[in-house]
Order: structure tokens, then C-alpha cells, then sequence
């Protein structure tokens, strides 16, 4: 008895995925569809309207591809109109199913308030359940969420947890956190550590901060300069003072006052804390004239007198051992110097 009872429960389990499978195959085949009709290919007319409509039908089955289909649909606001609210809903569906991409999604709009009223203790459930599948972006989103907080040790956890499963920005305030001494030992070779993972990856910040390490900490100028071009290249805005020195200094490379005048003027391009240092090194370059760099006083007085108007310590005492009167401002009236 207790033999056949054991059989028809084998049997039945396979009868259960003979079902599960045609549920989804019906699934897969409708998503074809929507597919097709939604770009107009394999001899479909072009009709988002009826891919969206395909699409619903395949989210009925629970089939999950095809749940965030539809919540892209209402995402974006094509064939219907744009709804955050319609959006969390088949999210919603997707994530109670166990999709941990959905889930942390979801936990993303209640942090956002996004389709419904800010819920962080919703929105921590959702990540949680995200994160606890190894979603790394949910792993990011919690060291957000706690940090913010104020509950560091549970903030670094998830850090470490999403850096050692390559997730970037964790990487990169891993590397901040060992840097700083923020919640963790101070320790500069497991910052560089961490922030050669992130830059390796491609974060741009980490990449200047690591060529900083590698400049001032280790003495290593041929990766001090490689990782500066490759953050430049990311377009990290600090980079670009960083390599003008690097050129003008001639370190890990030959002196190049061409190139050097070059990267400083890119720095002068943002508004950082690095821009006022680059307008005295451009200034001085201009005022004594460098090789490959034309000799110019009058346009050297200039960013130096804005340097030194901006507070650049550097730049006021240049002026200041070459007989050069500068105002700067005291209650917005002009005063002048020497």
C-alpha cells in the first residue's frame, strides 16, 4: 500500500511539470508574439498596442519576462498612459512570484515614494528579500538605507556583502569606508584594494583616487598616470587637474607643458575644489612661459588674480613676490591688495 501510494505521488508530481512546462511554453509563445508584434518582425504588422495585450496575457500565467514587460509599459508611459501606480502593481506580482529583480524594484519605489506613499520599512522588507536571493543592486540599495540611518555596522555589511559579489559602488565606498576609518580599522593597502576592484570595473572615481594612492602613498607614477587617463577617459572631472600636474611634474612620464596646459585648462572647464589649484599652475605657466607654452603676463595675472580672489594661498603670495595688485572682496565691496 505504502508502495503505491509512493508511486502515484511520483506520479502525479510529474504530471505537475508535463502542466508547468505547457503553462509556460503558452507563456514564451505569446511573449514571441508581443515581441514581434511590438517590433514589426517575422511577418508581424507593427501594433504595440496588441504587444502590450500579448504581453498581459503571458503576465496572467505568471510568467515573470513577461510581468516586467507590462510594468515597462506603464513605466514609460507606451500604448497607456504613464502610471508609477499601475507600474509597482505588476512589479508587485512579479516580486510575491520571488523575482528578486522585482523585489528590488519595489523596494525602490517605496523608498522613492514612487506610485505609492514612502514606506522605508516596506522598502527595506522588499530589499532585504532581494538582497537575500544575492541581487547585488538590493545589497548597494541597503548599504544606502541603513547608512542613511545612521545604522553603520548594518550599512557596512551590506557594502562588503554587494563588494565581494562585484558590485561597484560598493567597491568603491569599501575602499572609502578603509580610507577614512568610517566604521572599520583604518587600513590604506585594503582601500587600495577595494578601490582597484571598483576602478577596475570602471568607477571613474575610484580610478583618480587610486592614481592619488598610488602618487602620493606609493611612489608608483606609471599607475598613478595610468589610472588618471583611464579616469579621464571615464570622465572623472578631478582627474583632469590631477594629470596636468602629473605633466607638468614629469612623473611616471617625460615633462610635457603642452599637455600639462592642456589637461589644466579641461580642469578649468568644472567647479571643484582642484579648479582654483589648476587657474594658479595655468597662471604661473603663462606668466613665466614654459616649453611648448607661449609666454603670456597679462593672461597669467589673470587666473592668478582669480586664484588668489578665490582664496588660493599659493596664488596671492606669487602675486605678491612679483609686485602684482589684486582686489578681492570685503562685504561685496572691492579691496586692494599690495
Amino acid at each position: 500500500m505504502i508502495k503505491r501510494i509512493l508511486i502515484l505521488a511520483v506520479m502525479f508530481t510529474c504530471l505537475t511539470k508535463v502542466i508547468a512546462v505547457t503553462e509556460d511554453s503558452v507563456a514564451v509563445r505569446l511573449c514571441q508574439e508581443a515581441e514581434n508584434a511590438y517590433t514589426g518582425t517575422n511577418g508581424a504588422f507593427l501594433n504595440k498596442e496588441k504587444a502590450l495585450q500579448l504581453y498581459i496575457q503571458a503576465a496572467e500565467r505568471n510568467y515573470i519576462p513577461a510581468i516586467h514587460k507590462v510594468a515597462g509599459f506603464y513605466y514609460q508611459g507606451e500604448v497607456v498612459e504613464q502610471s508609477m501606480k499601475d507600474y509597482l502593481s505588476w512589479l508587485t506580482k512579479a516580486a510575491e512570484l520571488g523575482d528578486a529583480v522585482a523585489q528590488n524594484k519595489v523596494g525602490v519605489c517605496y523608498y522613492n515614494g514612487e506610485g505609492t506613499i514612502q514606506n522605508i520599512e516596506k522598502a527595506e522588507y522588499w530589499q532585504l528579500k532581494a538582497a537575500n536571493q544575492g541581487n547585488i543592486h538590493a545589497m548597494n540599495n541597503l548599504r544606502i538605507l541603513y547608512f542613511n540611518q545612521d545604522k553603520i555596522e548594518e550599512s557596512l555589511k551590506w557594502t562588503r556583502m554587494g563588494a565581494e559579489r562585484g558590485q561597484i559602488e560598493c567597491q568603491y565606498e569599501l575602499g572609502g569606508a578603509y580610507n577614512n576609518g568610517k566604521g572599520v580599522k583604518e587600513d590604506k593597502d585594503q582601500a587600495a584594494y577595494w578601490y582597484k576592484m571598483a576602478a577596475d570595473n570602471g568607477h571613474k572615481s575610484a580610478c583618480n583616487i587610486l592614481a592619488v594612492i598610488y602618487h602620493d602613498e606609493k611612489d608608483d607614477y606609471a599607475q598613478a598616470l595610468y589610472y588618471l587617463n583611464k579616469a579621464a577617459e571615464l570622465g572623472d572631472e578631478n582627474a583632469f587637474f590631477n594629470l596636468g600636474f602629473t605633466y607638468e611634474q614629469g612623473h611616471g612620464t617625460e615633462k610635457d607643458y603642452t599637455k600639462a596646459e592642456e589637461y589644466y585648462k579641461k580642469a578649468l572647464k568644472y567647479d571643484n575644489s582642484l579648479t582654483n589649484s589648476a587657474r594658479y599652475r595655468l597662471g604661473v605657466m603663462y606668466y613665466e612661459g614654459r616649453d611648448g607654452v607661449k609666454k603670456d603676463k597679462k593672461k597669467g595675472e589673470s587666473l592668478l588674480k582669480e586664484a588668489a580672489k578665490n582664496g588660493n594661498e599659493k596664488a596671492k603670495k606669487y602675486l605678491d613676490e612679483h609686485k602684482v595688485k589684486w582686489t578681492f572682496t570685503i562685504n561685496g565691496e572691492n579691496v586692494l591688495h599690495n
